[in-house]
């Protein structure tokens, strides 16, 4: 039975950008300022748009920013607050449902700079009951010195409410986060990629992958172009072509289908029913 859900934040629940583009342009301009020709610009834009989907520390590694940029970034954005409302994704209601009585039990388990989080928490908060579903927030504050991991605080929610791994399920978009955090303690996880989320790696369901074609995490494949063996007049539309074809959203994939139901609830039954365990 899972006894417990833990959710990242950031392209997870809300868009990291929810505020609005401006809310990192102060951020970006101290970088560019600091840049001094360590990086290309073509490069440097490529890095700051991965500042939407990864930490800045994150980034600054992987692109090679000079530690002059970092601490330009680290120093602004440690400043950034989000003081508008926030709505998160259509399917945030969702989370209402889940959350059971007693179980399960929801977790929020977000990282980034302690001041930006708290304020996108806040901000989620103003028109809807948001800290009201989970039954713990946790920041892992990446400004604090004594700051310990995702999946420390991960284990903790464990030991704190004696769960074992296998009654949690962990559900984020980054697989070198929390994804990698509950795959080393053994929680199943589940990738959700929300529309405009570049996939890192196409995985929904880590610990049991799906492997029944009817459910392939794979497009189906195209239907050959008939007209090339039966050419038709240029002004009608092959019939395969007027067909109205299944719309395969990355989050709908265990699926396959394009029923209208809750993409966050599907996410998340069908990473129960993959683990073989029984939701409720």
């Amino acid at each position: 039975m899972i006894k417990a859900i833990i959710f990242d934040l950031d392209n997870c629940l809300s868009a990291a950008d929810d505020p609005g583009a401006e809310l990192l342009e102060p951020v970006f301009d101290a970088i560019r300022q600091a840049n001094q020709g360590t990086l290309p610009d073509d490069v440097l834009g490529a890095a700051l748009g991965d500042c939407w989907y990864h930490a800045l520390d994150f980034v600054a590694k992987k692109h090679d920013f000079s530690d002059e940029m970092l601490a330009a970034g680290q120093a602004v954005i440690s400043q950034t607050r989000v003081s508008t409302p926030m709505r998160g994704y259509g399917d945030l209601h969702v989370l209402a449902e889940l959350r059971g009585d007693p179980l399960p039990m929801l977790f929020l388990v977000t990282s980034g700079f302690r001041q930006l989080q708290d304020s996108k928490i806040k901000a989620l908060s103003m028109e809807q009951p948001f800290e009201q579903w989970f039954t713990g927030i946790y920041i892992d504050a990446v400004d604090d010195p004594n700051r310990t991991s995702k999946q420390d605080i991960f284990q903790a929610i464990l030991n704190a409410h004696q769960f074992c791994p296998a009654e949690a399920l962990v559900v984020g978009d980054n697989p070198d986060s929390e994804l990698a955090a509950g795959d080393r303690l053994g929680i199943p996880t589940v990738q959700i990629l929300r529309p405009g989320v570049a996939p890192p790696i196409l995985r929904l369901i880590t610990s049991a992958p799906c492997t029944n074609s009817k459910h392939s995490l794979q497009p189906r494949p195209r239907k050959p172009a008939l007209e090339k063996r039966y050419p038709q007049p240029r002004h009608r539309q092959p019939w395969h072509s007027r067909q109205r074809q299944p719309r395969i959203d990355p989050l709908k994939r265990t699926l396959n289908c394009s029923v209208p139901r809750q993409r966050l609830q599907i996410a998340v039954e069908q990473a129960a029913r993959q683990n073989g365990v029984n939701f409720f």
